[in-house]
């Protein structure tokens, strides 16, 4: 009997503490909401005047701010861009500091590149659909200046050398990558 009310005093105990944890942990979230918005309203300036500098480069920056400290991490295309972009950022009112890992990749494809490598990618799974039909939609196309790589399964070698003749062929193709296996 006496293990028995040891049990339930622990128990009420435990349930109490839960709930005074639980308490807690709900002050501390209400209290922080106020910094949140005011994170999110200035991410979302700083992001504003990324995308005015450079669209392309401001797709591969990743933005993190809190209390006014604002942490750029990812690649921009040139030198001036990362500068313009550290200037942009600390003359942005509610920033307090920049912390600016950015890395500079001359490689970063331009709007026109990308649109360019979306286009090649649809005339090649479109060509692989009208040529080799289901078989050629289950393929993986992507495409970087002209080099289209090819992924996924073919059921045997014929299929395989099918699909990449007919994605050869198509307009705008310089290099096949193979990454097809053959099997099931």
């Amino acid at each position: 009997m006496l293990a028995v009310l040891g049990f339930a005093a622990l128990c009420a105990c435990t349930s109490q503490q839960v709930q005074n944890s639980a308490d807690r942990a709900l002050n501390s979230v209400a209290s922080q909401a106020p910094q949140l918005v005011a994170d999110g309203a200035l991410a979302a300036q700083v992001e504003a005047r990324l995308v005015g500098i450079d669209p392309n480069s401001a797709l591969h920056v990743a933005l993190g701010v809190h209390a006014g400290n604002v942490r750029l991490s990812g690649k921009v295309a040139s030198m001036a861009t990362r500068a313009k972009y550290i200037v942009a950022v600390r003359d942005t009112p509610g920033v307090r500091a920049v912390d600016s890992r950015l890395s500079i990749d001359r490689a970063l494809a331009t709007p026109r590149e990308t649109v360019r490598d979306f286009a090649l990618v649809a005339a090649v799974r479109a060509n692989l659909a009208a040529q080799l039909g289901a078989s050629g939609l289950r393929l993986r196309v992507a495409a970087h200046d002209g080099v289209v790589t090819l992924g996924g399964t073919a059921a045997n070698g014929g299929l395989k050398a099918a699909m990449l003749e007919t994605a050869r062929k198509t307009g705008g193709v310089r290099t096949i990558v193979d990454r097809i296996r053959v099997g099931s």
